[in-house]
């Protein structure tokens, strides 16, 4: 191995050029390994040259990809609503924007059918965007410069982009939580799980109204879930019925204008 990197020197010395390579990481999990012991076989790939990168993939949790897709919306929201309206920011304040739910809730007021019907279609398409895109990181080792801050990307098919607002920061390495814990940390307290339930129904309903009445069918594709478990989903959250395969908000139900439903 010591002669064969020996040839990437004679090519450097030979034509004054750097000489850069690609390799693999070992079998298994890599997050627990500094990132110069990461490389398959033998040792020399990481002790002969002057400056290794290492990309490794990061888990992403649930919490960060509804963080992401919460940004997304929002963004798309004021995007549509700066190119439609021009009454909308009187009515909303700097947090409102940060909440999906509420600029979803704007966009009802402030927008026609057919500018809601395209912003739907926005939102369904990035949705899906985020839930397909990955994480990355670049740990380095440098022979003769001081060592970098780690580099966070997201991988969205076919660019890596940088992280600018740190959302991965802390982020972790595949392996570099023992199994126990990466279970410990996916079960859920029942009650957070019914909370995310009525969430996951309100947000479905809302998107799936701007085109009028509101069916099971349409509640079954929009939340990829089978037609019992909207059913369950619907007498679980208190403040719907369904009728005839309709679902419907039950009488007596107060609407705030920008907020919750009570």
């Amino acid at each position: 191995m010591a002669h064969f990197c020996n040839q990437f020197d004679l090519v450097c010395h030979e034509l004054g050029a750097a000489v850069i390579y690609c390799h693999h990481h070992s079998k298994g999990t890599q997050g627990s390994k500094r990132s110069m012991d990461r490389a398959s076989g033998s040792g020399v790939f990481a002790r002969d040259p002057d400056a290794l990168l290492d990309l490794i993939e990061l888990d992403l949790t649930e919490a960060l990809i509804k963080q992401e897709e919460n940004k997304a919306v929002c963004k798309i929201c004021i995007d549509f609503l700066d190119k439609y309206s021009t009454r909308w920011e009187d009515h909303l304040s700097q947090d409102d924007m940060c909440s999906e739910k509420i600029m979803l809730k704007a966009c009802e007021t402030y927008l026609t059918g057919e500018q809601q019907r395209g912003i739907d279609e926005v939102i369904k398409k990035t949705r899906k965007q985020i839930q397909n895109r990955t994480a990355w990181r670049i740990d380095g080792t440098l022979r003769e410069f001081p060592k970098f801050k780690p580099v966070n990307m997201w991988f969205d098919y076919p660019i890596h982009q940088i992280d600018n607002s740190n959302s991965l920061v802390d982020a972790e390495a595949e392996g570099e939580k023992a199994p126990w814990q990466k279970a410990m940390e996916k079960r859920k307290p029942k009650e957070q799980k019914a909370k995310e339930r009525k969430e996951s129904f309100e947000l479905a309903y809302q998107a799936c109204s701007i085109n009028g009445e509101v069916s099971v069918l349409m509640m079954e594709e929009y939340l990829g879930v089978t037609k019992n478990t909207v059913k369950n989903w619907a007498k679980e959250h208190g403040e719907f019925e369904i009728e005839n395969g309709i679902i419907k908000k039950k009488q007596g139900i107060k609407k705030h204008k920008f907020g919750i439903d009570t």
